[in-house]
C-alpha cells in the first residue's frame, strides 16, 4: 500500500482479513478506501451493506444493498434484508422479489 495507495484488490484483503475476524471497524475503513477509489462490486457493496446495517446505519445499509442487487439482481436475501428494513410498498416489493427468487 505504501507504493500504491490505489491497490483496490490490496484494500480488499486487508478488509478480508479484518472481516473475518470479525473486526467490522477496520474492515469497513478498508472497504470505504477500495469503494472510494471506484471500485464496485456485488460483494463488496454487500459486505459494506451488512456492516452498516448491524452498526445500525440503517440508511446507508439501504442504499448500497440497492447498489448490490443493481450490481447482481439474484441475491434473494438482500431483497429479503431489504424488505425487512424498509416500510410499506417499498419494502412490501422487495419481500414479494425475495421470494420469487427463492422459488426459482
Amino acid at each position: 500500500m505504501d507504493y500504491n495507495p490505489g491497490y483496490n484488490e490490496a484494500m480488499l484483503l486487508v478488509g478480508n482479513s479484518f472481516y473475518n475476524q470479525s473486526q467490522l471497524d477496520s474492515a469497513i475503513q478498508w472497504y470505504e478506501g477500495a469503494y472510494s477509489n471506484g471500485y464496485r462490486s456485488a460483494i463488496l457493496c454487500h459486505l459494506m451493506a451488512y456492516i452498516y446495517d448491524v452498526k445500525g446505519e440503517t440508511h446507508r445499509a439501504i442504499n448500497l444493498y440497492k447498489e448490490a442487487i443493481g450490481q447482481d439482481s439474484t441475491l434473494a436475501t438482500i431483497y429479503a434484508r431489504l424488505g425487512e428494513l424498509i416500510p410499506g410498498d417499498e419494502g412490501n416489493w422487495y419481500r414479494l422479489k425475495a421470494a420469487k427468487l427463492k422459488e426459482q
